[in-house]
């Protein structure tokens, strides 16, 4: 078993000013049986394409086995020919016996290697490609979607033959043959990339308890959010209203934020550490009113690091001076004492559990990369 290794990749097309992948990294076994899951114009294809080496990117992808890819190409005049006769072209090396024993356990006798390719149904053609896939030794294989164009007797036969075999990456949009065929999944998200243990089914019954839970936490946040905005029609304390001796710090912190983002004259709000008295359930509450709040620049003067890297820009102050001046990828790259002082937060308020910090242990260390 040996591991490939992709680091920090990013790809586009010539003439694309949009990204495929960006900054990827992640690594797999190559023993692995992956599934590689995403939606139509992920990049399934491309990933593909990149372990094959036939774009350039920029990063790097390491591994020491050979990578082989189905469907093979098929010329016009290989259609006319008998398999045999070019599988040397499909697959360097390839050793005729080694087919023959592959074929065997696709259910096909050595005889379809010398009928004329062309003439072969898609189910014959399909387990010819997949037994010179598969006759050699070491290899690391790349599979996508093998039961296209399949009667369901090929398909299940191909579903059988790969239940027995590792070492593979399986494209399909088959859940049937993913959740038979796959111990890991390889999954493309809109801006990440994610692995799991387990089958396609075991993947998105994690995914939808996410996806609710999400759900929840956004109404929970949008109704916070409209009862504080609500709060801007009560007055602050006693300049606005008569009763206020009910309210707490908090709360009276929250109507005065709220107050100044509802001023129609001001383009600009100065925030000096605004969380000081509000709880930390409420602080997520807090900055998703501030992203729905585009309409204002936002200075925000702060000692907690929790939402650091949701700025536009930040202003690293140290001994009275910038010290640094960025975004916070920037900043983690090019600034000692900025990584450093991000790296303790991380350690001590997410490892050890203080604080509940709205982002994961591998978020984290993504962004220490």
């Amino acid at each position: 078993m040996s591991k490939i290794n992709v680091s920090d990749v990013t790809f586009c097309y010539d003439g694309s000013y949009h990204n495929i992948f960006e900054h990827v990294s992640f690594s797999v076994d190559s023993d692995w049986k992956l599934g590689l899951i995403g939606r139509n114009g992920k990049g399934k294809t491309t990933f593909l394409n990149l372990l094959l080496g036939k774009y350039e990117y920029q990063g790097a992808i390491t591994s020491s086995v050979i990578f082989g890819y189905f469907p093979y190409q098929v010329t016009d005049r290989q259609k006319g020919q008998c398999s045999a006769d070019f599988l040397e072209i499909w697959k360097p090396g390839c050793e005729l016996w080694r087919v023959i024993c592959e074929l065997e356990k696709l259910g096909l006798a050595a005889d379809v290697l010398y009928r004329p390719f062309g003439t072969l149904s898609n189910g014959e053609q399909t387990k010819v490609m997949l037994a010179v896939l598969f006759s050699g030794e070491n290899d690391f294989l790349l599979i996508d979607e093998p039961t296209n164009h399949l009667d369901q007797e090929s398909r299940i036969v191909v579903k059988e033959y790969l239940c027995q075999k590792k070492s593979f990456i399986l494209v399909s949009h088959d859940r049937d043959l993913l959740d038979a065929c796959v111990d890991h999944v390889l999954v493309l998200n809109r801006h990440t990339i994610e692995i799991q243990s387990g089958n396609f089914s075991s993947w998105w019954m994690n995914k939808e308890r996410v996806d609710a839970f999400h759900q929840s936490e956004n109404e929970k946040h949008s109704r916070e959010i409209k009862k504080l905005k609500k709060g801007f029609d009560t007055g602050i304390k006693a300049e606005y209203c008569d009763d206020y001796t009910d309210m707490s710090g908090g709360e009276f912190q929250k109507l005065a934020i709220i107050r100044a983002f509802c001023r129609p004259d001001v383009g600009a709000v100065l925030l000096d550490e605004p969380l000081n008295n509000i709880d930390i359930a409420t602080e997520d509450v807090f900055y998703e009113f501030l992203s729905q709040t585009n309409d204002k620049t936002v200075i925000l003067i702060s000692h907690s690091l929790k939402y650091v890297p949701k700025a536009d820009k930040i202003i690293y102050v140290e001994a009275g001076n910038i010290a640094a001046e960025g975004t916070h990828e920037e900043l983690l790259k090019e600034n000692e004492k900025y990584h450093d002082l991000y790296q303790k937060y991380v350690e001590e308020y997410i490892y050890h559990g203080k604080y509940h910090s709205g982002i994961t242990k591998a978020d984290a260390c993504d962004r220490l990369q």
